[in-house]
């Protein structure tokens, strides 16, 4: 008995999807220097995509010489009214963590892009904001690293179960 249970709770916790939960991270930089057009301030990249599964981790850097905020736009879904980050400090940083559900439900809300600014006065009249966008529904779908991985170690702990199950008649 104890030979089949073992195995099956390693494949068990093997397919369980939210162990394998991962964030993707982008490095956003705060600039008042390069920025396109007449714009004074912008966020580089100013557009990022909410892509597979994966939680999505801003991480701001401050390189201007002004304090920056970042919240979601005037009318975003609610579900988004504590995804904001106070006044980073010039050369400072933070990080915003969107849980990727939460994101997809307010993407989903919103026709498919939210936009985040700086909510100082006039900073996003100056060009301060960043969109989240849906991935592209005829986008390749993003192969996922440890997917071939989990199915290969499921087949080998079932050779070795059936092995010892044979074993043990």
């Amino acid at each position: 008995m104890r030979t089949l249970v073992v195995p099956l709770l390693v494949l068990a916790l093997l397919s369980v999807p939210s162990a394998l939960a991962a964030e993707r991270v982008v490095d956003v930089t705060i600039t008042e220097s390069g920025c396109p057009g007449t714009h004074r301030f912008c966020l580089v990249p100013d557009r990022v995509s909410l892509n597979g599964e994966d939680d999505l981790v801003l991480r701001l850097h401050n390189e201007g010489t002004v304090r920056h905020n970042l919240t979601p736009a005037a009318g975003s879904p609610a579900i988004l009214a504590n995804a904001t980050v106070d006044a980073i400090e010039p050369g400072g940083q933070a990080t915003l963590h969107l849980a990727h559900d939460a994101m997809a439900e307010a993407l989903e809300e919103a026709g498919g892009e939210i936009v985040f600014h700086c909510g100082f006065e006039g900073h996003r009249a100056l060009g301060e904001a960043l969109t989240v966008v849906q991935p592209d529904a005829g986008a390749e779908e993003r192969p996922q690293p440890l997917g071939g991985l989990l199915a290969v170690l499921s087949l080998l702990m079932g050779a070795v179960w059936v092995r010892r199950a044979r074993r043990d008649e």
